[in-house]
């Protein structure tokens, strides 16, 4: 996937990409730490792409029956 492909969705502050994915943000700042979701800083802002989110929630599923892929 290219960083165009990333980014072509567009991204999310923080506080958004806590309340679409329900994961808190010291565990975001700690994912982004260790380099499981990516993040890009413009300025003083810190910013999620929309497909990383969607990507570590779907990695992280649990009971997803193989029929229902």
């Amino acid at each position: 996937m290219s960083a165009f492909e990333v980014v072509a969705d567009g991204a999310v502050r923080i506080e958004e990409a806590v309340k679409l994915s329900g994961i808190g943000r010291t565990k975001l700042y700690e994912m982004m730490q260790t380099g499981e979701i990516a993040s890009v800083k413009i300025g003083t802002r810190r910013l999620i792409p929309r497909i990383e989110l969607r990507r570590i929630l779907a990695a992280n599923l649990v009971g997803l029956s193989e029929a229902g892929k």
